[in-house]
């Protein structure tokens, strides 16, 4: 009795043998990962996966030396495993049967069957994910090229303006040298802003947050070394995986070439408005004058008349004569208006700066207020000055006239000088015409 049931509780165990070891069996051959069963870097056997992954038979790969299995540049590691017993996973480059590569994720470990030590190492291909990362890198790559080449300013952050990233335009737009300096600082980003757009900011941040993305706000920056600039500023929020915002990417354009260029053009357009008024007025005096020196035309003759037939001596004479250089200084007016107007010229001839002076004196004197003295200290025999005549008697008219201005209603003298200086280098420099390049020597000059 006691030998029948010896009999079958063997009989049980070897059923639960060959039933551990037909699930085992079909464990190994259902493996999506290649095994591979070795004994002194030999192989033993192999199942099923491990020949769709490397191309070898399973009797083509026994007894085999297993480096072969991997690409000749990590044979020496998958040799130093082996003999060193290793467990932890680790990759290496797989060499299959038709020579073509393939990333493997390779983990060994060591038993003992039979009383002899043998490891078993699986391999998983791992080629797919190699890819991906190898895409996520390149387009990692591509970004980061993009981000540091870009003429704009970038600048990650958390919620609280403190800067995480900013590429090299940012470090030298808040002239910077290293990311360092643009981290920790108390207050965030928004310290670099002038105080007085602190408000407003965070304003704006609170506006990106609930719209996700704020674009061309135009802030006045500060940068380290206390210098300002004009920038326009575009931000956009980041959220997680839940939708809770971590941070913000800001973009940062230094716009000062633009409103310098801007301020050109409404300077050029300004400029363009007053020719255009000063064209049209041209042709306005043009006409005036060109009408009222007909007019002139007709008191001249009418003087010149009178003046004939005046008897010598006459009390009147002296007064037409004054009429008459009147009239002839009007016309001089007349045709410097026509001068200017396009319709006329300018007659540039030797002229004497006391002469002209002295026969303005009369017109001078009625020109100026009643308050006011003029005084003339004119020196004789002075150089001829090659200039238009009427334009000179108008900047003596105009000095004379700016001058009585500026003593205003209170008792005044008005001197006029004329005379001779030796002009240095010094002397000339000290002028309202530094950019004329005037050469030293005697000028003629005119002192009011």
């Amino acid at each position: 009795m006691s030998s029948s049931d010896d009999v079958d509780k063997l009989r049980r165990e070897l059923e639960r043998l060959q039933r551990d070891n037909a699930r085992l069996q079909m464990m190994v051959e259902a493996s999506l990962e290649a095994l591979v069963f070795h004994r002194q870097g030999r192989v033993v056997d192999v199942n099923p996966a491990f020949t769709r992954i490397f191309g070898y038979s399973r009797d083509e790969a026994r007894d085999m030396d297993v480096t072969l299995l991997a690409a000749p540049e990590y044979r020496q590691r998958v040799a130093e495993a082996v003999r060193s017993g290793r467990e932890q996973p680790y990759e290496a480059l797989g060499l299959r049967q038709d020579g073509s590569n393939f990333w493997g994720r390779v983990q060994g470990h060591n038993v003992t069957w039979g009383g002899e030590h043998y490891r078993v190492t699986s391999v998983e291909d791992i080629s797919e994910q190699h890819r991906a990362m190898q895409a996520l890198r390149e387009s990692e790559e591509r970004y980061r090229l993009l981000v540091d080449t870009c003429p704009d300013a970038i600048v990650a952050t958390d919620t609280d303006t403190n800067v995480i990233m900013a590429n090299g335009q940012a470090l030298r737009l808040f002239g910077a040298e290293n990311l360092e300096q643009l981290q920790g600082i108390e207050g965030g980003a928004i310290s670099f802003l002038a105080a007085a757009q602190y408000t407003r900011a965070r304003q704006n941040i609170q506006l990106t947050l609930e719209n996700d993305i704020q674009r061309n706000i135009e802030y006045e920056l500060v940068r380290r070394d206390g210098s300002k600039i004009p920038v326009e500023v575009s931000a956009a929020t980041l959220r997680d995986d839940n939708g809770r915002p971590t941070g913000f990417i800001t973009v940062i354009r230094d716009v000062s070439e633009r409103q310098q260029a801007e301020q050109e053009r409404r300077l050029m357009e300004q400029q363009i408005q007053h020719a255009q008024k000063l064209e049209s007025l041209g042709v306005l005096a043009g006409g005036i004058a060109h009408d009222f020196n007909n007019l002139l035309m007709g008191v001249l003759g009418n003087a010149s008349l009178a003046l004939a037939e005046l008897k010598p001596g006459s009390s009147l004479q002296r007064t037409v004569q004054k009429i008459e250089t009147a009239a002839l200084r009007a016309a001089e007016l007349t045709n410097q208006m026509l001068a200017y107007s396009g319709k006329g010229r300018f007659l540039v001839q030797p002229l004497d700066l006391s002469t002209i002076v002295r026969e303005m004196s009369e017109l001078l004197k009625v020109s100026i207020g009643k308050n006011v003295t003029l005084r003339l200290d004119l020196a004789g025999n002075l150089p001829a000055v090659e200039a238009d005549a009427s334009q000179l008697r108008q900047v003596v008219m105009n000095l004379i006239t700016n001058a009585s201005e500026a003593v205003g209603e209170e008792a005044g003298l008005i001197t006029v000088y004329t005379g001779i200086v030796e002009a240095d280098r010094k002397y000339l420099d000290s002028t309202s015409f530094p950019d004329q390049q005037l050469g030293e020597g005697r000028y003629v000059v005119l002192e009011v």
